[in-house]
């Protein structure tokens, strides 16, 4: 199954696909989750959607870029003196 299965969700903003074995997320999945804000992957890892340049495209039929940018949500390790 690839990101067509996320098609017809276009108003879902977040996503948890903590233990579904989902990673790498799809390329294409951005495509159909426009709405898409922010998703869980795991425990500790937290993905959100970025716009980069051309949020307002001046071209007729040219698209924002937009990729996902995920951290590790688990805090490091205190280290001793």
């Amino acid at each position: 199954a690839g990101a067509e299965v996320f098609s017809g969700l276009g108003s879902l903003q977040e996503l948890d696909l903590s233990g579904t074995g989902l990673v790498p997320l799809p390329e294409p999945l951005l495509l159909h989750l426009p709405a898409l804000q922010s998703i869980s992957v795991g425990q500790a890892m937290r993905c959100r959607r970025l716009v980069r340049e051309g949020a307002y495209p001046r071209q007729p039929g040219s698209s924002p870029k937009v990729a996902l940018h995920c951290i590790d949500t688990q805090e490091p390790a205190a280290k001793g003196p």
